[in-house]
């Protein structure tokens, strides 16, 4: 769901040059199909070594994950400085990146190992891994923690400006967030073996923002189509009033024959048309003739 929302969200937002939000929530939801992909292959390792080369990864992928929320649920919410925030979300998880990529074990865990698989109450199996944290993970959370802060702030910032409908949305998403987090510390903290839903909750916001842009472009599209018919509407009622215009200058009001002026300009197009000039005058065919030249003119021809 996240990848096909992803590339339909890239191909509607590479159209729309004037809207970037649906690039930004297309290029946001490629990036959590990335995560949940090696979520599932977390789930189905088989070796320390396989479990620890998906567990980097993983964790490259949310430090990509959240500078793009933050590009995103800015341009969403509207602010005028989204640029500044991205960056510095950007440089912040950055350095987690840089040191993730380097670190002998990654930026959260310093050693990672196995322990018996759970038997999930559908009768599922899957492969459960248990870690040592480093020393970058503290900082690491308390860095994803603003986010969210950050994020709750601009729904009061929408709720300030009135923009209700684009609110509850993002607060629906950040409480089904908040209950997964919880659910995952409590399971961290009281060693319960269980498997979090923490990853699951970003599903939620491809869900939740998919539908409401989804609505979105489909209501600027009925609102083109009916720009449109007007416009339409408006060339046609032009036409017509030329048509009637132009009716009332070359014809009689009380007989509809063709008047004077319709006379003139018929004798100058036929005075136009002829590919030789033969007659005792030649005509000035920078300007047009006129009354009795035009006659004159004509008889001479003859």
């Amino acid at each position: 769901m996240c990848l096909f929302a992803g590339i339909q969200f890239v191909l509607v937002g590479a159209s729309r040059v004037k809207d970037s939000v649906y690039l930004a929530f297309g290029c946001l939801c490629l990036l959590l199909a990335g995560d949940l992909l090696l979520t599932a292959a977390l789930f189905q390792a088989q070796s320390i070594a396989t479990a620890s080369m998906v567990v980097r990864a993983q964790i490259a992928f949310s430090c990509c994950i959240y500078p793009a929320a933050i590009g995103f649920i800015g341009l969403y919410s509207g602010l005028a400085h989204w640029r500044r925030w991205f960056a510095v979300a950007a440089a912040a998880f950055g350095a987690f990146f840089i040191i993730n990529l380097f670190s002998p074990g990654s930026a959260l865990y310093s050693s990672i190992s196995a322990t018996a698989p759970l038997l999930l109450p559908w009768g599922e199996r899957v492969s459960h891994f248990d870690g040592v944290e480093s020393y970058f993970a503290p900082a690491y959370y308390v860095v994803v923690g603003l986010c969210f802060v950050w994020a709750l702030a601009c729904c009061i910032a929408l709720w300030w400006r009135g923009r209700y409908q684009r609110m509850w949305p993002l607060v629906l998403y950040l409480a089904i967030q908040f209950v997964a987090s919880e659910h995952a510390q409590w399971v961290y903290r009281s060693g319960e073996r269980a498997v979090t839903f923490e990853v699951l909750a970003f599903l939620a916001l491809a869900l939740i923002m998919s539908d409401v842009l989804r609505r979105q472009l489909r209501g600027q599209t009925k609102a083109l189509g009916a720009s449109l018919i007007s416009l339409r509407i408006e060339t046609d009622r032009r036409q017509s009033v030329e048509e009637d215009l132009r009716r009332l200058a070359y014809h009689d009001r009380l007989t509809a024959l063709p008047n004077r002026h319709r006379l003139h300009d018929d004798l100058q197009a036929a005075l136009d048309a002829q590919a030789t000039d033969h007659g005792a005058l030649a005509p000035d065919r920078s300007r047009p003739l006129q009354g009795r030249q035009r006659c004159a003119w004509s008889c001479s021809r003859r």
